[in-house]
């Protein structure tokens, strides 16, 4: 298992991970049982820097009342004292038999029943199931924090891994434990319960048997008393001994079965002798069966252990060596795997010290050191070392050594097992390495003395050190080119600013892949042919690219004359470190002079915006103020708050407003002062700046708006003035229309009167000409009115009935019918139409008239009406077939006072009444006219219907 997790590690090359697993194997690799389990808390706890780590294990007494037993526990550094607790109400119920959790933040919140939380200031807590082999829960591994945990891929697999190896540690613990108790209680069985035996008279029958015997052939005495045997087909024949015995004196020994009512197929050597008298006579015959079921399974047992152990010590990972003192008498074939042998006969009758350097490196000499390890292991004393072997074809590598003594027929020999952890210790060289190059890197980027272009010079030169590199450089690009930013050799020389084709550079490569490239002995490679290599010789090169803003940006990149070797993993890491420093640091550079002209920019714009505005910090000190500012306060920059420039109310205002800011609020509103005498109206605002949730400074606005204030007093002298006449106009409109239709009534009265008396042709004539002009002079004293009404009254929306309206206004202007006249109506759409009807009558008034007035003297006058409602509007069309309206005139008929002749005998104001009323009512109206074909008026409006 633990090579397995060396060779996870190796794969994984990631220092970080390897350091964690390999700190907890180191923590755990020569412990067992609750030695292990102690062992393993600790390493977790302190290599993921945690203040807890417990091994629990599942305990079930009933449905109802599961707990969990902690076996070992490790918290703020010391072991702490096992204990139980109850399941329920607890984080580990969600993992027992289920899956890894993290709970990141108020694990004691969520879980207010669990009092351990609380009590051990735990905010955080991370657990994972341990399971039997068989996939039954067996309890928990977890690890508790006093402040949040991260989710991390690395500690979830580090915890599932050692969950599992606890689990085999615990499992394995039981099972010696029930191993070690069925040892017991078989031995227990053995000493209490005496062999089964039974003695027969002369004649071969059962006369006695003891209670071991009644129960190991399960019969009741009287069934067996008095039978010759008690079994059946047995290829013994049990008989025949019988016979033998009874006819000559003497003892035999036999394998048996049972009888078929026996409670379980057990096997039996039963020993039998000839009972004879004092005068030397057969009287029967004694006998004692010993049950060798047991010893007959062991031996099977032995027999498949062997086969085991034989498998296993030719499939195992490690070279196993069997030694007669120090000489090899026997190995695995893993062995000639690690040592490079070709046969079994490469290693046999060889020692320790043929596949050894002369001196170990700790300077002792490998014969010497073998010789005490072997001494040791033969007294008893179990080693385990660290050795430098050598394969027999001359290479070294890195092994653990372990030798143990056993004994068979009383010669002793030693168990050598031999682990290659060459991949291990080239880990821990790495990570030394790295560890010492991160440090040098950490001094630089640390250093608040020195300038980034510095640390940028110290950084290149470290790195090309540390990888044994000719030349770093670090190169933006830019199109096809890369452009020098900063470089370092002492073999080449190269300028910052300097541009290289970029196909000319093997950064070319890097840009386009977008990850890190190392080239090794180019040379012999594919990439001989490559620009930079005919143009510059460089025969190692690794670099990587490195982003800005999101973007690609450039690369860093480290080149030599000569090859070195192969490059580390831990070398391609190193080099994406510093990639992601240097993008990293260059896009702080970037912002950081973004955010300096930003704020030059925001200043000049604060200083030069046209109203007052200011900054104080938190304690009132002027912190800013805009040029506008200066102009009404003075330049107080710098100074602390003044109240001497404004009366002594608006101090005591302000002083309230400032307090109110300073601990959060937002005031706004209007204010009348006095500055230095002279009297302003301003609109301030006054809001608070918080860092934190803290006011750091308070930002005044203040709006002069005197002059608005005097423009609005101006306005509202005005508007009273023009509602005065407009009253006025009201009333004089309906004074005037009331005093002059008056009259005009009475007139027409008599003529109607004098029409009924005998008079001339002439008179007629003359009394029909006085009726006409009152009948216009009334009808433009109509229009006025309406005018006047349509201006002055509000809308009013109620349902319209468009065939009743249109009726009666037909009725309305029937006087104006010198004879017959047609009408039709054409409705479509089911929707409820809503508007103003007293309006709409004015207007239906007005183009009705208007169709009997300019009637055609040659046909019969014909109105038509066509209305479609819709749920939002309606659209009217009222057509006639009278004389039309000239093509010229149609854009003017809208307007006030407007006819297209002398001829005309309206007002003029009839149409124009008619737009302002559909515009009032939010409508549109248009026209169409052919002459003497007739016209057609087109009205749009919006249905005013209540919402639903």
């Amino acid at each position: 298992v633990v090579n397995y997790y060396l060779i996870t590690c190796r794969k994984q090359q990631e220092a970080g991970w390897e350091n964690m697993l390999y700190k907890i194997m180191r923590g755990t690799e020569r412990v067992y049982g609750d030695d292990f389990l102690a062992s393993l808390v600790e390493s977790i706890a302190d290599t993921l820097q945690v203040d807890y780590a417990f091994v629990g294990k599942l305990i079930r007494e009933n449905e109802q009342e599961d707990k969990i037993q902690v076996l070992s526990i490790w918290g703020k550094g010391q072991h702490l004292e096992p204990f139980e607790y109850k399941l329920a109400g607890t984080p580990c119920e969600e993992i027992v038999n289920k899956k890894q959790k993290l709970i990141q933040v108020k694990v004691a919140t969520l879980y207010p029943e669990d009092k351990c939380l609380a009590e051990m200031h735990v905010e955080s807590y991370w657990g994972t199931p341990i399971f039997y082999s068989n996939g039954q829960p067996l309890g928990l591994l977890v690890i508790m924090d006093g402040k949040p945990m991260a989710h991390d891929p690395v500690t979830a697999y580090i915890l599932n891994i050692f969950a599992g190896r606890a689990g085999a540690e615990i499992e394995w613990q039981e099972t010696i434990e029930k191993l070690h108790s069925q040892d017991l209680k078989l031995q227990s069985v053995i000493n209490a319960i005496p062999h089964p035996i039974f003695y027969k008279n002369k004649d071969g029958r059962y006369e006695g048997v003891n209670k071991a015997f009644l129960e190991a052939v399960n019969m009741s005495e009287e069934e067996v008393i008095g039978r010759k045997t008690i079994m059946y087909n047995n290829p013994e024949k049990p008989d025949r001994y019988d016979t033998e015995l009874l006819s000559k004196p003497g003892q035999v020994r036999y394998a048996s079965g049972q009888p078929p009512k026996a409670r379980e197929e057990r096997q039996y050597m039963v020993t039998k002798s000839t009972i004879l008298n004092k005068d030397g006579e057969i009287e029967g015959i004694a006998g004692a069966a010993m049950d060798i079921t047991d010893l007959k399974q062991a031996e099977q047992i032995v027999r498949a252990n062997e086969i085991k152990y034989r498998t296993l010590f030719s499939s195992a990972n490690d070279a196993i060596f069997l030694m007669n003192e120090s000489i090899f008498i026997d190995c695995n074939p893993k062995t000639l795997e690690i040592f490079a042998c070709n046969s079994r006969e490469d290693i046999i009758g060889t020692s320790p010290i043929d596949f050894s350097p002369e001196f170990q490196p700790d300077g002792q000499l490998s014969k010497t050191k073998a010789i005490e390890k072997i001494k040791a292991a033969l007294a008893g004393k179990p080693q385990v070392f660290y050795w430098k072997h050598i394969k027999k074809n001359g290479e070294a590598f890195d092994a653990e050594v372990s030798l143990n003594v056993f004994t068979i027929d009383n010669t002793k020999f030693i168990q050598a097992i031999v682990r290659n952890i060459s991949d291990q210790m080239q880990l821990m060289r790495n990570n030394e390495v790295q560890k010492v190059r991160l440090e040098e890197m950490n001094k630089f980027i640390s250093a608040s003395d020195i300038s980034f272009e510095q640390q940028l010079k110290k950084l290149l030169k470290l790195a090309t050190h540390s990888l044994g590199m000719d030349v770093g450089l670090i190169g933006i690009i830019r199109k096809n080119n890369l452009v020098v930013y900063d470089a370092y050799s002492e073999s080449i020389k190269l300028e910052k600013n300097q541009v290289l084709e970029l196909s000319n550079t093997y950064c070319d490569i890097t840009f386009k892949e977008n990850k890190v490239v190392a080239l090794e002995n180019i040379k012999d490679s594919k990439y001989r042919e490559h620009p930079c290599y005919q143009l510059t010789g460089m025969n190692s090169y690794i670099g990587v690219p490195f982003w800005v803003r999101g973007k690609k940006y450039g690369t860093i990149s480290f080149l030599s004359e000569k090859y070195s070797g192969s490059f580390q993993p831990i070398d391609l890491d190193y080099v994406q470190m510093l990639a992601q420093w240097v993008g990293a640091a260059l896009e702080r550079s970037q912002y950081e002079e973004y955010l300096l002209e930003r704020d030059a920019l925001l200043e000049t714009l604060l200083r030069e915006i046209p109203i007052d505005f200011s900054v104080r910090d938190a304690n009132l000190n002027m912190v800013f103020q805009s040029d506008i500012s200066k102009e009404y306060w003075g330049n107080n920059e710098g100074k602390p708050i003044d109240y001497s420039d404004v009366d002594e109310k608006t101090a005591e205002k302000w002083k309230d407003i400032f307090a109110r800011v300073l601990q959060g609020e937002v005031v706004k509103g209007e204010d009348q002062l006095l500055i230095r005498g002279k009297p302003y109206h301003f609109y301030s605002i006054a809001s608070p700046v918080k860092v934190y949730d803290k006011v750091t400074e308070v930002i005044v606005i203040n709006l002069d708006i005197s002059r608005i204030k005097e423009t609005e007093q101006k306005l509202k002298e005005k508007n009273e003035q023009l509602v005065k006449l407009n009253e006025e106009l009201d009333r004089f409109v309906y004074s005037a229309s009331h005093d002059l239709r008056a009259p005009l009534a009475s007139l027409l009265g008599l003529i109607d009167l004098a029409k009924r008396e005998e008079h001339n042709d002439t008179t007629d004539h003359y009394l029909e000409l006085m009726t006409r002009s009152i009948n216009t002079m009334d009808s433009f004293i109509a229009d006025i009115t309406n005018y006047s009404r349509n201006l002055r009254l509000q809308t009013s929306f109620e349902k319209i009935d468009f065939d009743k309206l249109f009726n009666e206004s037909f009725e309305h202007v029937r006087f104006m019918m010198p004879g017959e006249a047609k009408k039709s109506i054409s409705i479509t759409g089911k929707h409820d139409f809503y508007s103003d009807y007293s309006r709409l009558k004015m207007v239906f008034n007005n183009l009705i008239s208007n169709s009997i007035r300019y009637k055609s003297p040659n046909r019969t006058p014909h109105i038509k009406l066509q209305v479609k409602v819709s749920p939002t509007e309606a659209h009217i069309a009222l057509s006639d077939n009278g004389i039309g309206i000239e093509a010229q005139y149609l854009e003017k008929v809208f307007e006030m006072f407007f006819r297209a002749n002398d001829k005309n005998t309206g007002s003029g104001l009839g149409l124009f009444i008619v737009k302002e009323i559909i515009e009032k009512l939010g409508g549109k109206i248009g026209i169409e006219s052919t002459p003497n074909k007739g016209t057609t008026v087109h009205i749009d409006l919006s249905n005013q219907a209540p919402q639903t």
